[in-house]
């Protein structure tokens, strides 16, 4: 790169994006308001013996050996496939940009697994910074909660695992991510899995408080159902906020500008 070009690169001002990344579909909230939903799936081909990885359309790519989804319920299970999925939606959707990359990560994921996720990131050229943050402190904000309330704030981030092929007679399995908000802190977050007569159940037997206020978000359909499930019980009042499958980019996009998150988003040279 010629060093009038490579000034003028750094010259320019970076521009803010939000990025979640899903185990079924990964968004973009790019600054003109456009969200960008993408399939979580990469394609693996082998040339001269080695392996690229490549954005995919669900393999739908020339000479493709395997298809593998690199996240797994928000955890990273492939950080090469990471890494593709990144670089092929930047690639897709901005011209040699300079972008700012915010993105939740899940709150089980271990330090390991934040500090790759963020080398995976910021090894593209593209990208001038990374700033992560725990995805339901998002979609708090997202929903327009004040989260801090003393008055614990509830996510149910609901993933279908299967959907109800013969290996399990039909019935629908589920991960669920139930974290729980208080006083500006993240209180406590763990995955359950249910099957499907038992997500309400489940839920429940989690959360110590009469009767609870529930948000409950996720890219499955199956959310709407399970509201009102929920609602049914009569030990708790359940609602899906508008733009449930992608509500933390708006927390993002709130928390980026807003000096009071600030500490939220995690260094990565603390890790």
């Amino acid at each position: 790169m010629k060093l009038d070009k490579f000034t003028r690169c750094f010259a320019q001002t970076a521009q803010p994006v939000m990025l979640q990344l899903g185990d079924r579909h990964s968004y973009i909230l790019k600054e003109n308001g456009e969200i960008v939903i993408k399939d979580s799936c990469v394609c693996v081909i082998t040339q001269d013996k080695k392996e690229i990885y490549s954005i995919s359309n669900r393999g739908f790519c020339d000479n493709c050996q395997r298809v593998i989804w690199p996240i797994k319920e928000d955890v990273l299970a492939d950080f090469r496939g990471v890494e593709a999925l990144v670089k092929g939606m930047i690639s897709r959707h901005f011209n040699g940009e300079r972008l700012n990359i915010y993105t939740t990560i899940s709150p089980t994921s271990t330090n390991s697994e934040i500090k790759a996720l963020s080398d995976s990131i910021e090894h593209i050229n593209e990208v001038a910074s990374v700033s992560m943050v725990f995805k339901p402190i998002a979609i708090a904000l997202g929903i327009g909660l004040d989260i801090y309330l003393t008055e614990p704030i509830h996510i149910v981030d609901i993933h279908c695992d299967t959907r109800g092929n013969r290996t399990c007679s039909g019935r629908f399995h589920y991960g669920i991510e139930l974290s729980t908000i208080a006083e500006g802190k993240l209180v406590n977050s763990e995955w359950l899995y249910a099957w499907e007569d038992d997500v309400v159940q489940n839920v429940l037997s989690k959360i110590h408080a009469t009767h609870p206020t529930l948000h409950i978000v996720g890219d499955c359909d199956d959310i709407y159902l399970y509201c009102r499930r929920f609602n049914e019980s009569e030990t708790c009042t359940a609602f899906v906020p508008d733009n449930p499958d992608c509500i933390a980019l708006l927390g993002l996009k709130k928390m980026a500008v807003d000096e009071r998150y600030k500490g939220y988003f995690t260094p990565k040279d603390t890790i």
